[in-house]
């Protein structure tokens, strides 16, 4: 429920217990200032009212609009009330804007026109003036006829007369018969009148005080309600002024009070919205705006912070809010313009504010909530930079000293405002350091060549700093530093490189990108430097103290860590190359970034193939604190001598330490790794297998190295290598025959047949096939036996006698019609066998 639902519906309950109950009109004054609902509050509180009691009749009236005079006022009261009624007549509507009279006929006069005109035809019937008149010549019936019709239209005028005439309404007498006749034909009606009265905050002194007069004078009917709306702030100010202009403030505001409480019944404060809904309001108008605002504030980090400042600073006032919204993507769209319209001196500016749009928004913060400050800052660019520099440096007594010098033109507020405002993130100076080449462009929404970026020291001042060799100082003149100058002075430090010999050079390369290495990642000094150092010939550093070149290299690749432009980085690939394993241990991996990180992992690399063991170890040590895509990066084309390693060394240990470098530190290492093991595994690498269902669960699962181990059988060429797998498997229990025999029998049931002597009797309990497969073998078997000599018959019958493995899950004996012929047979000694192999099945069971 919306925190304001309780009070409206008070309000309401007020309303409709206090109206026409007392002798005059009940007048309710609601106080809010500009933007905060005054509006919205009072269409629900419409929409409440009317759901209390149908009969409310509810008028709007907006007196702003109508603010030329108190009779303006007044007829648009009454033009509010006609339009809602269908008793008035449209004489009543005309009446208050048009004047209206009636035409009459003076009879005594038409009496004697008539007379005159009788007269005049009955001389003109006499024979003798009738032959005169028509005998006159052409020319004397024109004149006669000039002088006649005008004398007769003149004597019709005389006839026609105004009886009365009605002016426009335009006196209270006039007004107040009219509103007395409204209300009693609503009074017939039984409907119940309310009129809102709107913005009276907008119009001057005079109309609100001669409003204010009229609802407790001309308007104080019983049977009219009011509800007042505006600033009660505004109000008093207005009337105190107009009421005791010759007082002071205090005194004039305190007359205003007064006579407010003189006019209202009740008199109430508009309570603000929650927190809560003021941040739904936000989320919803970014909703409204949201392929707007997310073209300007690309990061949600972005957009929150916005969404902050709206929250924080705009005192929960919606209208408010909506209109800086507006606002602030109305300049966002100039920019964009500017952009795409403006020359190449232009874009590169407007390009540098479009990237900053919360410096953007910050701007039009100080612009929208302290106007004055943001007027002397067009004027004085400088007031803002000092402003900036000071919070920058955390230095609150020079912020205060500087508003202080402006606050004769600041409100209390707008002071409260900019020493709060100024402190939110992010600003124009970072480090000390001005983050944009220039205020200006985002102060006046322009640029040109001149505004140019002439921070910053010559490239002479400059290489002086270089000299000194205090990374510090350097730093500070490259925070000042504005691009113009810090190309010029990369180049000056190029130039006198080429002058200086070891250890100088790599002294002055180390205090250089100290400094530079300190600077924030989106110091535009660090693409400058980058461009002009890749040009540098670092061989010479081989000749100077190991200490002392890992010191300046350590410094050099922390620095271009923070460049982190690839196609720069390339450029320095080369620079670094590998010379000792102790130069390794000297690399400060602790905050390593993309290009210590290709450094470390290179060298790594070129060292394995010198001492694979140390390698190893170093890897191990060192890889976890590297950028990761990077290690992978360059540890691609490693996958494949790692894995033979980890198979021909049979040591615990190492095989352990390759794996884990295999599995975390190579792009292509994992499935390079499940590819050999699986190789080995069909191989029947027995050591592998073994290792391999140890460490089953990281790259693979025990079900993948049986599988690959039974594709032997599968792809068996002979009897040999099934009986080697097979073999293999019983060894090291590495599977079930539910999974082996699909993969033997239905291929490979004619070989294990013709070669069961070799078979048949060993140890195999534990992989016996299931009673389906191990029919698949014996069905055949009888076959062959049936087929056999006598004296191999009695030596195959042998072969099938329960206790042997391969029927240990057969439950059915073999039929003995399937023997006919060997029962016939006069040979006792084969009918024996068979009698004897037939009885183990009972023996069995």
């Amino acid at each position: 429920m919306d925190s304001r639902t309780p009070f409206i519906k008070e309000v309401a309950k007020t309303i409709a217990e206090n109206h026409a109950k007392g002798s005059e009109s009940f007048i309710f004054g609601i106080s809010g200032k500009w933007g905060e609902g005054k509006t919205y509050f009072l269409h629900d509180l419409k929409k409440e009212l009317k759901s209390r009691d149908s009969s409310f009749e509810i008028f709007d009236v907006n007196a702003w609009k109508f603010s030329a005079d108190n009779i303006s006022f007044l007829r648009n009261f009454l033009k509010a009330l006609y339009q809602k009624s269908d008793f008035w007549t449209e004489d009543d509507f005309r009446s208050l804007y048009f004047d209206t009279s009636e035409s009459g006929i003076h009879w005594k006069r038409f009496a004697t026109l008539v007379l005159v005109l009788g007269a005049a035809g009955w001389v003109y019937s006499q024979p003798e003036v009738s032959s005169f008149i028509n005998g006159l010549a052409p020319q004397w019936k024109i004149i006669s006829s000039l002088i006649l019709i005008p004398t007769l239209l003149a004597a019709v005028g005389k006839i026609v007369i105004i009886q009365k005439s009605d002016h426009a309404i335009s006196t209270l007498d006039k007004f107040d018969d009219l509103l007395k006749r409204i209300i009693a034909q609503f009074n017939i009606e039984q409907k119940k009148v309310v009129v809102f009265v709107d913005d009276l905050d907008r119009v001057t002194p005079e109309v609100a005080r001669d409003v204010l007069d009229n609802l407790r004078t001309f308007f104080d009917k019983k049977e009219l309600t009011f509800v007042v709306t505006g600033d009660h702030t505004v109000l008093e100010r207005y009337l105190g002024k107009d009421l005791l202009p010759d007082e002071d403030v205090p005194t004039q505001l305190e007359e205003g009070r007064r006579f407010l409480k003189k006019i209202f019944n009740v008199y109430w404060r508009l309570p603000l919205p929650i927190e809560n809904e003021v941040a739904v309001f936000v989320e919803n108008e970014f909703t409204k705006r949201s392929s707007a605002l997310n073209e300007m504030l690309t990061e949600e980090e972005d957009r929150n912070k916005f969404k902050n400042y709206l929250k924080k600073y705009f005192e929960k006032n919606f209208r408010q809010i909506i209109r800086f919204l507006d606002t602030t993507l109305f300049n966002f769209q100039i920019i964009k313009q500017k952009v795409s319209d403006g020359d190449d001196t232009q874009k590169r500016y407007f390009e540098e504010v479009a990237k900053h749009p919360l410096l953007i928004i910050r701007i039009l913060m100080i612009q929208e909530l302290c106007a004055p400050l943001f007027e002397k800052i067009l004027n004085e660019p400088q007031i803002l930079s000092d402003l900036e520099y000071a919070v920058d440096k955390k230095d609150s007594a020079k912020v205060n000293q500087i508003v202080d010098d402006h606050k004769k033109y600041l409100s209390d507020a707008q002071q409260g405002f900019i020493k709060k405002f100024l402190y939110e993130e992010p600003r124009f100076y970072e480090g000390t350091n001005l983050t944009v080449s220039d205020l200006r462009p985002f102060l006046f929404l322009a640029a040109d060549a001149s505004f140019g970026d002439q921070r910053g020291p010559s490239s002479d001042d400059f290489m002086i700093i270089v000299d000194g060799g205090d990374p510090a100082q350097v730093k500070s003149s490259l925070v000042s530093i504005g691009e113009t100058k810090a190309r010029a002075g990369a180049k000056a430090f190029i130039t006198q490189l080429t002058s200086l010999a070891e250890p100088a050079k790599t002294n002055h390369i180390k205090t250089l990108v100290i400094a530079l290495g300190d600077l924030p990642p989106e110091y535009v000094m660090h693409k400058i430097f980058a461009e002009e150092l890749a040009s540098v010939d670092l061989s010479s550093t081989n000749t100077t103290a190991s200490a002392n070149k890992l010191g300046a290299f350590n410094a050099f690749w922390a620095w271009l860590d923070i460049v982190k432009d690839a196609s720069l980085l390339a450029s320095y690939q080369d620079k670094f190359p590998f010379t000792s394993a102790s130069e390794i241990d000297a690399i400060k991996i602790d905050k390593a970034g993309v290009f210590t990180s290709s450094v470390a992992t290179r060298w790594l690399k070129t060292y394995y193939s010198q001492d694979t063991q140390d390698a190893v170890n170093k890897m191990l040590s060192i890889f976890p604190k590297l950028d990761l895509p990077e290690v992978h990066k360059h540890m691609a084309g490693m996958e494949e001598a790692l894995a033979n390693e980890l198979i021909r060394d049979a040591n615990a240990e190492w095989r352990e330490k390759r794996f884990s470098l295999i599995k975390d530190f190579t792009p292509e290492g994992k499935k390079v790794l499940r590819q050999k093991i699986f190789e080995q595994a069909s191989a029947l690498n027995k050591d592998i297998v073994r290792w391999a269902i140890g460490k089953s669960g990281d790259l693979w699962e025990t079900t993948e190295v049986e599988t690959a181990v039974l594709e032997k059988l599968e792809t068996a060429q002979n009897f040999n290598d099934i009986a080697t797998a097979l073999r293999f498997i019983v060894d090291n229990k590495i599977s079930s025959p539910e999974l082996l025999w699909p993969k033997v029998i239905p291929k490979h049931a004619t070989l294990l047949i013709d070669n069961l002597p070799q078979m048949i009797n060993e140890s195999y309990q534990a992989i016996s096939p299931s009673e389906e497969y191990a029919s698949q073998i014996m069905d055949p078997l009888i076959q062959k036996i049936k087929g056999l000599g006598e004296a191999e018959q009695i030596q195959w019958l042998d072969y099938i006698k329960k206790p042997k493995w391969l029927w240990a899950k057969i439950t059915k004996k073999p039929s003995v019609r399937k023997f006919a012929a060997i029962q016939k047979s006069t040979n006792d000694q084969l009918k024996q066998a068979l009698t004897d192999s037939l009885a183990s099945w009972d023996e069995s069971a």
